[in-house]
């Protein structure tokens, strides 16, 4: 029998591995034992996979796309960006332009979405809150288009839920009530 773990977990787990289960055939611990191991890795390997997404972004009043600028999703943890096509369209990046992001819930704010914004939004801006949190002016030197409560991650209140199965999103976003 199994005694009592002495030396940590290892050891411990070394000898459940080896010991012998006198109630199946010889090779059938062995087996046990591997699907002991392998189920288990099964599962970690699943994780941190990413879901491909692209969406849209225009305004809730017409429908008329947003044409610029740049859309974060963030959950404190992992963080995600997409360029804001002329089209009012975006495909989402967290390491590479377009390879997605992990499934979760994540606030979504936008940068930049100015009358002239820049093509991308620069490396320094931080997407956990980003530059817009800190109030610079925007880049592209124009006036503000949507409501300033969707520049900041504390500010947003446009939550998302991003699983396996999402595969596009649509954003309506209130227009800036000063202009």
């Amino acid at each position: 029998m199994l005694d009592a773990p002495q030396g940590g977990a290892v050891n411990f787990f070394l000898k459940f591995l080896t010991m012998k289960l006198p109630m199946l055939p010889k090779n059938s611990a062995r087996v046990l034992s591997l699907l002991f191991v392998l189920v288990p890795l099964l599962f970690i390997s699943g994780c941190g996979k990413k879901v491909p997404l692209r969406g849209t972004v225009v305004f809730s009043d017409d429908g008329s796309s947003i044409t610029s600028g740049t859309i974060f999703f963030t959950d404190g943890k992992n963080a995600a960006r997409g360029t804001i096509q002329p089209d009012g369209t975006f495909v989402m990046g967290s390491n590479e332009l377009d390879d997605g992001l992990p499934p979760g819930d994540y606030t979504v704010y936008f940068y930049d979405v100015t009358e002239s914004a820049p093509a991308s939004v620069p490396v320094s801006a931080s997407p956990f809150g980003g530059p817009a949190s800190t109030g610079p002016p925007p880049m592209g030197g124009g006036k503000p288009l949507v409501h300033p409560k969707y520049t900041s991650a504390q500010t947003s209140d446009l939550k998302v839920t991003v699983n396996s199965s999402t595969k596009t999103m649509e954003f309506k976003l209130e227009r800036n009530p000063n202009l």
